[in-house]
């Protein structure tokens, strides 16, 4: 329905706001299309650093099906709640529990490694697709994620962009 009636929606919301903050809205919706563009594209570059890094780990491990596990664990890490750590833990405890300490302590150093990149490039990468200064980048993510939990790491560095964008341009 909103794609239909688009262009009435846009003249009804012309027509009740003063023309500032109007004019304010048109910029505000083109830059949010820009912004969501380079949101996804900064989480698709955090899901291929998952997805080396957890191959190598694997590939290192002589792990069967290092590629495929690795495409699923780095699909996972995207989604809220699910992350590396919901494969990872599980297999190293059964691995362990298996016998084979080598595969499960080292499924364990996978883990960690993952973790300490994720850590370090996610707010570098978020800050710089979206023009937030890293440190900024990575309290946003906190401070979502204390206030939201993790919807709100998804949408408070977002929303902090567009209100960027609203009241400065």
């Amino acid at each position: 329905y909103f794609a239909l009636d688009i262009d009435r929606i846009n003249a009804w919301i012309k027509g009740i706001l003063p023309k500032k903050w109007s004019d304010r809205m048109i910029k505000l919706k083109g830059n949010c299309l820009s912004v969501g563009v380079k949101y996804v594209r900064s989480y698709l570059i955090i899901m291929g650093i998952t997805f080396v890094v957890i191959l190598v780990g694997l590939l290192i491990l002589r792990a069967e099906n290092a590629i495929l596990l690795s495409v699923i664990i780095a699909i996972l890490d995207l989604l809220p709640i699910i992350g590396v750590g919901t494969v990872l833990v599980p297999w190293s405890i059964a691995q362990l529990l298996l016998g084979n300490t080598g595969m499960g302590i080292g499924l364990i150093v996978l883990l960690v490694v993952h973790e300490f990149v994720r850590q370090v490039a996610e707010p570098k990468i978020i800050g710089k697709n979206l023009g937030v200064h890293p440190i900024v980048s990575l309290l946003l993510l906190y401070v979502g994620y204390s206030v939201l939990g993790l919807v709100g790491i998804l949408f408070v560095p977002l929303l902090a962009v567009a209100l960027n964008i609203f009241f400065d341009k």
